[in-house]
């Protein structure tokens, strides 16, 4: 019954956003894997081991980060709808940035331990959701959120609270990050 009365709030266009949402990750996932194939054909004969290979290329990478970006935007933006019973079109573009920075710290720091990095997410998104909120909330007087009856809260905008639930969030994203690196097979950064 909770579930059906907030369902009330996901309108047609919600339904038309996470639609468009889906198909945009699909084509992404497909362009990426033509190009794995046609780089692997042309890199499967390598004259010279001792020279590192060539970065993919930029299209590659944007397409990645298109691809990390759509997922986190619409995976909290279901969140959203799932826990407020509603969203913003703005949550998309803050989880996006999120999940993809959270895909940056699992790739930089890959040999620390999981609750650092789980540590390091949880600021990242704080600190995100900060500026977000002073950008969304402050400036553009849309108030999307309010924090204000939270413990600990900062202008509203961040509490204590939901940088814990940040900090819980985090332990399934970066597996998910952990499986989306080797799903694009990235080279990790040698230690010296």
């Amino acid at each position: 019954a909770y579930f059906h009365a907030h369902l009330k709030h996901f309108s047609y266009l919600n339904y038309l956003f996470c639609y468009r949402i889906i198909i945009a990750v699909l084509l992404t996932l497909l362009y990426t894997k033509t190009r794995k194939r046609s780089n692997q054909k042309m890199s499967s004969f390598s004259p010279l081991p001792h020279i590192q290979p060539l970065p993919p290329p930029l299209s590659l990478r944007l397409a990645r980060a298109l691809f990390l970006f759509a997922i986190g935007g619409a995976v909290y933006y279901l969140i959203e709808i799932l826990w407020r019973g509603h969203s913003h079109f703005s949550m998309f573009f803050c989880g996006g940035f999120c999940f993809a920075g959270l895909y940056l710290i699992n790739r930089i720091c890959y040999d620390t331990p999981r609750v650092i990095r789980w540590i390091f997410g949880a600021i990242f998104i704080t600190v995100t959701e900060f500026w977000c909120g002073v950008a969304v909330n402050l400036l553009l007087g849309w108030g999307v959120w309010n924090y204000s009856n939270q413990p600990l809260h900062l202008l509203g905008q961040v509490c204590l609270p939901f940088t814990l639930i940040w900090f819980v969030l985090c332990i399934p994203a970066d597996l998910l990050c952990t499986l989306f690196r080797r799903l694009f097979r990235v080279e990790l950064p040698q230690k010296y």
